[in-house]
């Protein structure tokens, strides 16, 4: 039996990244396809929300 990817149809696989920081909340969805020159990464949408989970903290105060 042959094990076969989506990523081996153009278009079909999507890719989010999150980036939880102390400031801000980030996401980033891609859509992922093959081309000659390897795989490809085309962004579908991206969000910012701003947080501050790091407000009030200082050095010894956690």
């Amino acid at each position: 039996m042959s094990k076969t990817s989506t990523l081996d149809k153009p278009g079909l696989d999507l890719v989010a990244a999150v980036d939880l920081g102390s400031n801000s909340f980030r996401l980033l969805i891609c859509q992922a396809y093959i081309t000659p020159s390897g795989m490809q990464l085309r962004t579908i949408d991206t969000l910012r929300e701003p947080v501050r989970l790091a407000a009030g903290l200082t050095p010894g105060k956690v």
